[in-house]
């Protein structure tokens, strides 16, 4: 296919304090990566996903199986959907009739009894819990201990944030991170396990949140079979309507946290991270970063609407650019010298970028949604959307929207 983007050899320059990024790097290899986007938007039919995913003897099926009614596939933004399940005020069952939740199975074997280390990720959303927990990981076991090794999602306290726990069968005691997931907000579970050679009676689980190591240690045994990965835990009768949502599940060998980019998947202009200058003279400025899997494409860009309040009134303002030009890497200046970034640093083949110069750092806290999007035969695809927020010029925080 023809190149349509053009590669830019020079590298870019912004006076920084710091990148931010959204990506990992390495190479692996695929097991399996599902998600929902070529699912028809409304409730999940009943036919289902059984898939053997490999010849290496991880054997992963049953993604779904028929148990929740109200379970259905939702649209994100652009061409991205994802799955949801929906629970009632007042329901008490975790499993209404006839419905579906995301469901994992290792067959025959479990994560102990198969030596390969691999990575199992995938993104997830809770809108509010049901008045208990919500469970991200967790392997079927034998009846006196059933769910003994569940990794879940602890109920939100009072400002909105809860911390993942696991319990330990050995010991019957829960250990939680420090780390805290925000309510209503997307993030990522990736789960590192790797085995002893030596005893094979269970295999080691490490718990990321977006990147960040949240609980090491935890411990597969060989007499648990079946791994659920997203689902209320509880029948606490639910205070309000809430749900959960998952999307982009990847399992792949290694036991190291890596892109979709690195992956081999086709993602098209996807956030890899912003860059800001220092406050002068009550301004400062920002370069968003993109990345790119591909050169097949017309275009790629960036729509940025910024809100914030100026003299007592809510302002709204939207800036949007495309480009055609690509870059292999990207230099910033630092207090600590010139720091380079390649393309596979931060998940792609290519980068491209969009400077936002004289952003006045007197507004106070100021929220700027970023959507990446990509143009390909005059049609314009949004593949990914991320809210940053800065106050009066200082970097706060970078979610996905």
């Amino acid at each position: 296919m023809k190149k349509l983007l053009s590669i830019v050899l020079v590298a870019m320059m912004l006076a920084t304090a710091c990148l931010v990024p959204v990506s990992a790097e390495g190479e692996v290899q695929l097991i399996d990566a599902f998600d929902f986007d070529s699912a028809a938007v409304g409730a999940i039919s009943k036919n289902g996903s059984n898939v053997a995913l490999d010849a290496n003897g991880i054997v992963i099926n049953n993604y779904f199986r028929v148990v929740d009614s109200m379970s259905k596939v939702v649209n994100r933004y652009g061409n991205n959907n994802a799955f949801r399940y929906d629970k009632a005020a007042g329901a008490e069952k975790t499993y209404p009739d006839n419905s579906w939740v995301p469901f994992s199975a290792i067959g025959a074997a479990n994560f102990s009894k198969v030596t390969t280390d691999m990575v199992i990720s995938y993104d997830a959303f809770v809108s509010d819990d049901d008045g208990g927990s919500v469970a991200l990981f967790n392997q079927k076991g034998k009846a006196s201990n059933k769910w003994g090794n569940a990794l879940l999602l602890d109920a939100f306290d009072d400002a909105g944030t809860a911390r993942i726990s696991w319990k330990n069968p050995a010991t019957g005691k829960y250990q939680s991170s420090t780390l805290r997931v925000n309510r209503g907000e997307w993030f990522n579970l990736a789960l590192v396990i790797t085995h002893d050679a030596a005893d094979t009676t269970y295999a080691n689980v490490d718990a990321y949140v977006n990147g960040q190591l949240a609980l090491s240690g935890i411990k597969v045994y060989d007499d648990f079979f079946n791994m659920t990965v997203i689902k209320f835990q509880t029948q606490n009768a639910c205070p309000a309507d809430c749900y959960i949502m998952m999307d982009n599940f990847r399992a792949y060998t290694g036991s190291e946290l890596k892109s979709d980019a690195e992956l081999g998947l086709n993602n098209g202009a996807i956030f890899a991270g912003i860059q800001e200058s220092a406050v002068v003279n009550n301004a400062f400025s920002v370069r968003l970063i993109g990345a790119v899997d591909a050169l097949t494409y017309d275009s790629v860009g960036f729509e940025v609407t910024a809100t914030y309040t100026e003299g007592g009134s809510a302002q709204t303002k939207t800036l949007k650019k495309a480009t055609s030009n690509v870059y292999t890497k990207i230099t910033a200046n630092s207090d600590a010298g010139i720091a380079e970034y390649t393309a596979e640093d931060l998940g792609g083949q290519y980068l491209y970028a969009l400077s936002i110069r004289g952003i006045p750092a007197t507004l106070g806290e100021m929220t700027l949604e970023v959507k990446t999007y990509s143009v390909t035969d005059g049609v314009e695809t949004v593949q990914s959307i991320y809210l940053i927020t800065y106050n009066n010029g200082v970097f706060v925080s970078l979610v996905e929207a």
